[in-house]
């Protein structure tokens, strides 16, 4: 074979070759459908969401109804929502901290007050010391109460936005025996006495914490006649 005729074949075999590696190395503009063994990249895992905060407002319930601020002793305890109650009041403040804090003062939480917002509850009636002023003085135990009508005073006291400390009862003679209890440990003399329906939270208040009038044992349960039970 001619020398010019080899060099021709040479150039085109060298040729061919470099095509073919190239093909080999470059990636192509268009891969096709991914094979049956190839692994799908699995997407990143989406950001929590953030939470919705809770309303904030002096008087507000938590999502399920219930009070987050509210407290008091442990136990059996529950809410009397939409009963009409007699309410033994402490003492009445601004904020939760302060009501905390007069409560914890005196040992109260170990006696049975509990710290509860004035807004969940809506006043009927009022209740006065019936006891003279000789028997005040010769028997501080003693704690005879009388139904009276609300006055201005108490429902200033007691506007929505403030804090109680508080013991909640479905008869009179519940409220009647607690105040005498709290004046025998020389406990600080309640600030009010007063009738008043629970228009919304369920954190506990007390109840549970007196016998049934019909004498099976406490009175866990709304009772019958019960407002007539607080007369």
């Amino acid at each position: 074979m001619p020398q010019r005729s080899r060099v021709l074949l040479a150039t085109v075999a060298a040729f061919v070759a470099v095509s073919g590696f190239l093909a080999l190395v470059a990636p192509g503009e268009d891969a096709g459908p991914a094979s049956a063994d190839q692994e799908t990249p699995s997407p990143p895992p989406a950001a929590p969401e953030s939470p919705v905060p809770d309303s904030t407002g002096p008087d507000s319930a938590g999502p399920d109804g219930s009070d987050p601020a509210d407290s008091g002793p442990a136990g059996l305890d529950p809410a009397g929502l939409g009963e009409t109650l007699v309410l033994v009041i402490g003492g009445v403040h601004r904020t939760a901290p302060a009501a905390e804090a007069e409560a914890a003062a005196s040992g109260r939480h170990l006696q049975g007050y509990y710290v509860a917002r004035t807004g969940q509850f809506r006043l009927t009636a009022a209740y006065a010391d019936a006891r003279t002023d000789e028997e005040a003085r010769t028997n501080a135990s003693d704690a005879p109460l009388v139904q009276v009508p609300l006055t201005g005073a108490e429902a200033s006291r007691l506007a929505a936005g403030r804090w109680m400390t508080v013991s909640a009862f479905r008869t009179r003679d519940g409220a009647e025996q607690f105040v005498a209890y709290m004046r025998s440990m020389e406990q600080h003399e309640p600030a009010l006495v007063v009738q008043a329906v629970r228009v919304s939270g369920s954190s506990p208040i007390g109840l549970g914490s007196e016998a049934d009038p019909d004498g099976s044992g406490p009175a866990l349960d709304e009772l019958p006649g019960q407002e007539a039970l607080q007369r």
